[in-house]
């Protein structure tokens, strides 16, 4: 796979997970919202696995990502503490699970299967003393399994019976069930006509946060229902954008 149609599918990724956010902190009532937003996740944990082939220090690749998120996750402390944000303080970003994920097809690739477990089961012991992985166990074999399944049929049955197992569980929602309509986009996705710098993907999730955060705050301290200004912003935009 070419870096453009990496790219094209972390585009693909990053807009869903905007969808996704939107509708957990703007419009919670939106369902059709957070079901667009199970596309995401499956990507990223595709990518990750992509990554980890074409890395050429695995050790700097799982770095990157637990200093990252370590510096978000002291933002998000921060912010919880500072503005009252309603959110565990061990809730963890997404950068921890991702990066647990990348352990998880290290110790596969060294057959280290026991190990494989451990990281696995990780999310399920370390939420007993109150770290919660965000997507738990479930992300960390989503993330394995897409790297390990290679063909295209097998790949759709196991995210399906993966997402099956995590419902029946109740470890998530079963919105989690259409995470399939992303398994459409792994397969040669058409390559952009451009490249995106790898620290956008890396900036690009704690900016969008924070933007719409402040959205979010900006309509409940003016005190404006934020749903029945949605056809006068849409207005204003479109007369910006006939200018």
């Amino acid at each position: 796979m070419s870096k453009q149609q990496s790219d094209t599918i972390k585009l693909i990724a990053m807009v869903t997970m905007i969808i996704d956010h939107i509708g957990v902190i703007l419009f919670p009532e939106f369902e059709w919202l957070r079901i667009i937003g199970r596309i995401s996740f499956p990507l990223f944990a595709y990518q990750i696995g992509i990554g980890f082939r074409y890395t050429r220090n695995v050790r700097n690749y799982l770095k990157r990502m637990l200093v990252f998120g370590t510096v978000i996750q002291v933002g998000l402390i921060l912010a919880i503490l500072l503005f009252d944000v309603e959110e565990p303080i061990g809730m963890l970003n997404i950068f921890f699970t991702l990066a647990l994920g990348v352990i998880a097809i290290y110790f596969y690739e060294i057959r280290s299967y026991f190990l494989v477990g451990m990281a696995i089961f990780a999310p399920i012991v370390l939420a007993e003393i109150g770290l919660i992985f965000d997507y738990g166990w479930y992300g960390v074999s989503l993330i394995l399994l897409l790297y390990i399944v290679q063909k295209e049929p097998l790949r759709l049955i196991s995210v399906a019976l993966l997402a099956l197992v995590a419902v029946w569980t109740g470890s998530l929602l079963s919105a989690q069930l259409f995470s399939v309509l992303s398994v459409p986009f792994m397969y040669r996705p058409k390559p952009l006509p451009f490249t995106i710098p790898s620290a956008v993907f890396y900036w690009f999730y704690p900016i969008h946060l924070v933007a719409i955060y402040a959205v979010g705050y900006f309509f409940i301290l003016s005190g404006i229902d934020f749903i029945k200004a949605l056809p006068g912003v849409a207005l204003a935009l479109r007369s910006y954008i006939m200018k």
